[in-house]
């Protein structure tokens, strides 16, 4: 496709050639060939800027893809650098909560988790929540996966209370999505149980577990 459209419009410069481009780093990236995949998306990134289209999508996908690879090759700085124009991208195009940020604050805010910066991963996860709760259901499961990777920062950091005060957040919407006997919510009083017994309320966990 990328050779049939550059023949028929007689040049790169098209934003129609860095759709098939965008394709094909897409494709690449799911077959595993993430060498092949990155440098597609390097070329389709450098041409988007040439053609200066307004439509910022695409663009803050495949900086998403970019991050995502480099975090895969163990390259976590770059990730990040690569994560950071794509969240600034996002915020030039879009609203302050709109739903299009969402990946990137995620995906970002795992990283940032992952070098160990909580405190970093802990803003993008909370921006990333608002967000989903301006365009999701208040128990949809999205929602319900960033309230858990912010019971988890809090968890690692060893602000334990907050983490317990997250899970709890969490076993309500369980309890609503789910119902109150699922194992969703059993995994979750679980982890609250835990947490009492870290603060050694030994007489709090054995009730949680009992239940």
């Amino acid at each position: 496709a990328y050779i049939i459209r550059k023949y028929l419009f007689g040049t790169d410069e098209c934003n129609d050639v860095a759709i098939a481009i965008f394709g094909i780093g897409q494709t690449l990236q799911k077959l595993g060939s993430l060498e092949k995949a990155l440098k597609v998306f390097e070329n389709f990134l450098a041409l988007k800027q040439i053609i200066g289209d307004g439509d910022q999508h695409d663009v803050i996908t495949a900086l998403n893809s970019t991050a995502i690879i480099q975090r895969e090759k163990g390259k976590l700085l770059e990730a990040r650098s690569t994560f950071e124009k794509a969240l600034q991208s996002g915020l030039a195009a879009f609203r302050e909560n709109h739903p299009s940020l969402q990946p990137t604050l995620n995906n970002f805010g795992s990283l940032c988790f992952q070098m160990g910066d909580f405190n970093t991963a802990l803003k993008l996860y909370e921006e990333c929540l608002k967000v989903q709760k301006a365009s999701l259901n208040p128990s949809h499961p999205d929602i319900i996966n960033t309230h858990l990777n912010i019971a988890q920062i809090h968890w690692h950091a060893g602000r334990f209370r907050a983490a317990w005060k997250v899970f709890k957040e969490i076993l309500s919407l369980q309890v609503q999505s789910t119902g109150p006997t699922s194992l969703a919510v059993a995994s979750t009083v679980s982890s609250m149980a835990l947490i009492y017994c870290q603060l050694e309320e030994y007489e709090d966990a054995l009730e949680l577990y009992q239940e």
